[in-house]
């Protein structure tokens, strides 16, 4: 599988509605592949999954989605949800 990122993510909006009780790092879908693409009659939905920072300093997985609407460029946070810690 080649290595895909997500298209304009120095660009990425996150909607502060969208999170409640820590910074969202736009970082996430900049630094870690998009693992899966969904075309949809809207747009185009990128599934990117990695490590976050929490601002305890704790490292997080996490699974964010991020949509294209169509006829725009600029990647929109949809949703995270965390992953299964990884043993060390």
């Amino acid at each position: 599988m080649r290595s895909l990122n997500l298209p304009n993510a120095d660009a990425a909006e996150v909607p502060e509605n969208k999170i409640v009780g820590y910074l969202f790092s736009t970082t996430h879908a900049k630094d870690h592949p998009v693992l899966k693409t969904v075309e949809t009659a809207f747009g185009k939905r990128y599934i990117v999954a990695g490590t976050l920072l929490a601002p305890d300093g704790t490292v997080l997985n996490v699974r964010s989605v991020w949509f294209i609407t169509t006829g725009t460029a600029v990647p929109r946070f949809a949703t995270a949800h965390p992953l299964k810690r990884t043993s060390r």
